[in-house]
């Protein structure tokens, strides 16, 4: 529920107006590549950056590319030099909903970062409310939010695109802070009644995004229904093909078959829940989050999930009371395998078998010095 909030000013014109600049200024020939995370935000956020490039006239496949990466990108690309040398091939990359720790290997290439989770690397333009000297202590937006204020500080209100952006805002636990990037007041009663409450007909446009990867349709089967198929209507996302229903059928029972024991090992102290689940158990991650927040009130989550390809496990992280950025700064600073990052309410790490142990114990002993 949104209460006491006022729609307010978003003060990063200046950035949105270099960004103008820069695509204005691309070149016929010149390469360019969009990256974007492939999740509820990242997906529809790329979508709609996609959708600018559009209306600029340059043409998908074509003058420009779109690839999708997962949570793990930032541990994943420092070691690939395949990855590398592709990226290089470009002379354009922006960033959706992501970023990369080291940009290094990049020597003659123009990046752009648009997010909202801490950020290392410097980049030719961050847009980013966190680094924001004006925003950074508003309440955190999603990254589509902010690709739909770009698109509308260069050609106006698109009220798809706004709903779409908004749909992402609710899958990614941002539609406060979303708000003054869509230019939307908790009062319009197109997304929101009683005062505050999202309306339940945003949800089933959250559902494509979370799951075409699960499903085996993938993120850029997706992205294209997003990208062709919304000029007009919804209708492509809000209903979605019989296969695909058929399909999250079969995955809701056997999700519901891993939810029958998976909490039985849940490590609970004072309002933190640890649970280390085996690798396969991660293809039904979103459930086991979102089921974990529903049993347990007000708690700091830490769902790790092992990884045996990289030894070690994947830690995510989930927390209203507890600035997760913060307490992971922390515990990287005492340890030698852990890395990764996020923002204050969810987050994603990595950390070696060999440190395990003593990355839990770090976490159990001192969350409760983060708190927000």
């Amino acid at each position: 529920m949104v209460s006491d909030y006022m729609i307010i000013d978003v003060p990063m014109h200046d950035k949105f107006e270099e960004l103008k600049k820069v695509l204005n200024g691309i070149k016929k020939g010149e390469k360019i590549l969009i990256i974007g995370d492939s999740d509820g935000d990242g997906i529809p956020g790329a979508a709609i950056f996609a959708k600018i490039l559009k209306k600029l006239g340059l043409e998908y496949k074509k003058d420009f590319q779109v690839v999708f990466v997962e949570h793990d990108f930032r541990n994943f690309i420092k070691e690939n030099k395949e990855q590398q040398e592709y990226f290089k091939t470009f002379n354009y990359l922006f960033l959706i909903d992501m970023s990369m720790d080291d940009y290094s290997f990049l020597t003659n290439n123009y990046i752009c970062v648009i997010d909202h989770h801490k950020a290392e690397g410097k980049v030719n333009l961050m847009i980013n409310p966190m680094y924001d000297s004006e925003m950074k202590n508003k309440i955190n937006c999603c990254a589509c939010a902010l690709c739909y204020c770009i698109y509308s500080y260069m050609f106006g209100e698109n009220k798809i695109l706004q709903k779409i952006a908004f749909s992402a805002s609710v899958a990614d636990w941002f539609p406060m802070g979303s708000l003054p990037y869509l230019n939307i007041s908790k009062d319009d009663p197109e997304y929101f009644v009683n005062g505050g409450y999202v309306i339940p007909s945003i949800y089933p446009l959250t559902t494509i995004c979370y799951l075409a990867k699960d499903l085996e349709f993938g993120s850029s089967w997706a992205f294209e229904k997003f990208f062709f198929e919304t000029d007009k209507d919804l209708k492509s996302i809000a209903i979605l093909p019989l296969n695909f229903y058929q399909k999250l059928n079969k995955q809701h029972i056997n999700a519901s078959k891993i939810m029958q024991t998976v909490f039985d090992t849940a490590e609970t102290y004072t309002n933190l829940v640890i649970l280390v689940l085996k690798e396969k158990d991660r293809e039904y991650k979103v459930t086991i989050n979102t089921t974990l927040q529903a049993v347990y009130s007000n708690v700091t989550s830490i769902v790790c999930f092992e990884n045996k390809k990289e030894k070690g496990y994947n830690l995510s992280t989930r927390s209203q009371i507890i600035d997760l950025v913060k307490l992971g700064d922390f515990v990287k600073s005492q340890l030698k395998t852990m890395s990764g990052g996020g923002h204050s309410v969810a987050a994603g790490f990595f950390v070696k078998k060999t440190e395990f142990e003593k990355c839990k114990k770090l976490i159990i002993e001192n969350y409760e010095k983060f708190r927000k």
